[in-house]
């Protein structure tokens, strides 16, 4: 029994976009290359980051939407003054506390976890009282994920380096 194959050099997708500003502090449009494709699941997480980068706005901070072919605009989203403790459990039973406001996503709670547990947002994924997986966009307040009774567990999916050809 033999097996033969070859393995492709992997190719870095970069993706060109241009983003736009609704806060005139934040200068005139720029074009920015993502290095992703627009569809991949860590698109928002990576452009988010560069972002960061580019006009030193923190991804928590960024509301971002898609306002044409490749193109985005960017507000800087301002967070209420009450916020609420959110505990968030590893399984190594460690806790870590987020503060989210009443209009923070499962989204916005990654990007508040991410540096808490040294760890990209676009690796945690949060489980909610073990029975289901929370989605990116789920708002935190609507989706009961404040009430005592509900325990939220995160762990990471790394991506595999390393793949079996």
């Amino acid at each position: 029994f033999s097996v033969t194959g070859t393995t492709m050099p992997s190719k870095k997708v970069s993706t060109r976009i241009k983003v736009t500003f609704a806060d005139t502090l934040l200068a005139s449009d720029i074009a920015i290359d993502v290095t992703c494709a627009e569809n991949a699941r860590e698109f928002p997480y990576v452009l988010r980051r560069v972002l960061n980068k580019e006009k030193r706005v923190a991804p928590i901070n960024q509301s971002i939407k898609k306002v044409g072919d490749a193109t985005y605009e960017l507000t800087i989203r301002r967070r209420a003054s009450s916020l609420s403790v959110l505990t968030i459990h590893g399984h190594s039973n460690n806790e870590y506390d987020v503060y989210v406001d009443p209009n923070d996503t499962i989204f916005d709670v990654k990007l508040l976890l991410a540096p808490l547990i040294n760890s990209k947002p676009e690796y945690i994924q949060l489980n909610y009282n073990t029975e289901r997986r929370l989605k990116d966009d789920e708002n935190v307040m609507k989706s009961n994920c404040l009430n005592p009774d509900i325990v939220l567990m995160f762990w990471l999916e790394l991506p595999n380096k390393k793949a079996i050809s």
